[in-house]
């Protein structure tokens, strides 16, 4: 008998099933259990105490923002014995009541001096009345030094015989003063007293205006 059948005609012969024991695992299942990294603990919670403090920032403080401090005004007492060229000179000690007494009479001279400014200047320059009634009692003394001292003079010789009212603010200053050097001299300080009174800006003033006016030569 003759075989009819072509080759492609003959059906393959199908596989056999495969067991599972001969699939291969997938490589990711594959890595060892040593292979894999630990997870990493928390850091433990800080304390309070450990955690560190920010330093604050030095304070930068300018010169200009640091207020000066002003002095207190001096007491009439002090004003006469400071010497008006800024020499250091022991001041006698004075007793209470002849402290009192100076006091007054400088308290005195200050409000002449203001008289002086008026008269010759007609009014009163608002800022040292400011600073005057404020309590800096020899604003005006100190201003007739040094901003009318060189002219001063002159206008005194000028105005002293002509004008009464110049005059006899002028002599009401000179008056005073002398009353003051009056009381200094019977104390056993006197004449230290004396010279404390004419080297301070009241007794520079009253040696102006006396020469200036006559009442004593020109040294």
């Amino acid at each position: 008998m003759q075989l009819r059948g072509r080759v492609e005609d003959v059906p393959a012969p199908k596989a056999a099933p495969r067991r599972v024991e001969d699939v291969p695992a997938p490589k990711a299942a594959q890595r060892r259990v040593e292979d894999v990294p630990a997870p990493k603990a928390p850091p433990p919670p800080r304390r309070v105490e450990d955690v560190p403090v920010p330093k604050a920032p030095p304070l930068r403080t300018r010169v200009e923002d640091v207020p000066v401090p002003q002095a207190p005004p001096r007491r009439p007492s002090e004003a006469l014995s400071k010497p008006a060229n800024g020499d250091a000179k022991a001041r006698p000690k004075l007793s209470h009541a002849l402290t009192r007494e100076a006091e007054t009479l400088l308290r005195k001279l200050n409000g002449a001096a203001r008289d002086i400014v008026e008269a010759i200047d007609s009014e009163l320059p608002r800022d040292l009345e400011k600073r005057f009634t404020a309590g800096e009692g020899d604003v005006y003394t100190h201003h007739l030094l040094e901003h009318r001292g060189s002219r001063l003079p002159r206008i005194v010789e000028r105005r002293y015989k002509a004008e009464r009212v110049v005059r006899g603010r002028v002599d009401a200053y000179m008056r005073l003063f002398e009353r003051l050097l009056d009381t200094f001299a019977e104390t056993p300080q006197g004449d230290q007293l004396v010279d404390a009174s004419l080297a301070s800006e009241s007794g520079k003033l009253y040696l102006l205006l006396a020469q200036a006016s006559g009442r004593i030569s020109p040294q």
